[in-house]
């Protein structure tokens, strides 16, 4: 315990009131209710967690299907007319209210008055020097080794001792479904943090300057929106997920969404400039169906344009569709992986029409 946190004492439960001794005796209870009818409508299923409900993540998946469809629209694998869907009582079919988010920023529990602190409750906090950021995990203090370190040009610290960098541009997902984009100041060569975007449901928190003294932190309502103006550049590049039991930190890597594998280092100097390069162990799985997005493709087989907008869309989905469902639980989780399994299948089949809705229906999805 690094500190003692400012919370009031639970209240002592009152003992209760004893029936004075000429008190009548209690009336007898009134019969149960009857029970509801077999077919009375049941309530939304929970995630395990409680924090997200089905229909959440559904209006989440819809929409990324929406926008990533919409991305695609140009590409040769796309076969057959992509008509927009009918209206129809209460599936989803015009595109949903904005997800809620789960971010709030401002001192908590002993962090600084930057903090970041998402729906599952990670803590993100710009050092102010350095050119460093951290995050920390559910449960641990300010004054803990945070589960990673992001300093310097930039290198990566894990809480487990791992250590490696990176140069260009990069994505960091977290267990909860937050997506922080590190904007960096060059993509070859000597390269710091200069900014940060972090985004949950329709959240987004700006923070500049990184590499200053001062980083600055800005809130606002408009995620779906950046990601829609930002797609491409989102879907391109590397996309880091973490995955953590408290003693040992895993990131893995993908690329333009295609599974990489674990990282467990780094190589330096990998283009004469002074750039870096993650060390992936492709060997190592992630435990988790949607910590990584990946999209399944043949051995060998050469990437044509088209292959790569789809890989790029895939990976696009996964970060919007995390990001808007908010907190997942592990059922969640597993359902999220399922339908964009679905979702990559179908990107290669080249058909978005009956088979596309066809293969979301088996998973209580309906477009």
């Amino acid at each position: 315990m690094c500190g003692v946190r400012n919370n009031p004492p639970p209240r002592p439960t009152p003992p209760p009131a004893a029936p004075p001794p000429s008190a009548a005796p209690p009336a007898a209870a009134p019969p149960a209710a009857a029970p509801p009818a077999q077919d009375a409508p049941r309530a939304a299923p929970q995630a395990t967690n409680g924090a997200v409900d089905a229909r959440q993540l559904e209006r989440a998946i819809v929409e990324a299907l929406a926008s990533v469809t919409s991305l695609l629209a140009g590409s040769k694998m796309l076969q057959g007319p992509q008509t927009a869907p009918p209206s129809c009582g209460e599936c989803i079919c015009a595109p949903p209210t904005a997800p809620q988010g789960g971010l709030q920023v401002g001192a908590v529990d002993g962090f600084p008055a930057n903090a970041i602190r998402t729906a599952g409750g990670y803590t993100i906090v710009p050092e102010g020097k350095d050119q460093a950021w951290r995050i920390y995990s559910p449960g641990q203090e300010f004054c803990e080794e945070p589960t990673t370190r992001v300093w310097g040009d930039p290198h990566v610290n894990e809480k487990d001792g791992t250590r490696w960098d990176f140069t260009k541009d990069s994505n960091f997902t977290l267990p909860d479904g937050t997506v922080i984009r590190c904007d960096t100041t060059s993509d070859v060569g000597q390269s710091v943090t200069q900014g940060l975007t972090i985004l949950s449901g329709n959240d987004r928190v700006e923070v500049s300057g990184v590499n200053t003294r001062n980083p600055q932190v800005t809130a606002t309502k408009d995620a779906q929106e950046y990601f829609a103006k930002n797609a491409e550049t989102l879907a391109s590049g590397h996309t880091f997920a973490l995955q953590h039991d408290g003693k040992n930190v895993s990131w893995f890597r993908s690329t333009n969404g295609q599974l990489d594998g674990l990282v467990t280092g780094a190589r330096g100097n990998v283009d004469g400039k002074g750039s870096y390069d993650q060390i992936i162990d492709a060997k190592v799985a992630p435990k988790d169906p949607a910590t990584a997005q990946s999209t399944p493709q043949a051995a060998g087989a050469a990437d044509t344009n088209a292959q790569v907008d789809i890989r790029q869309a895939v990976a696009l989905f996964g970060l919007m569709a995390l990001g808007g469902a908010g907190f997942l639980g592990a059922d969640a989780q597993r359902f999220f992986g399922r339908v964009q399994d679905a979702l990559s299948s179908l990107f290669t089949q080249g058909n978005l029409d009956d088979a596309f809705q066809q293969s979301l229906a088996r998973f209580g999805v309906r477009a």
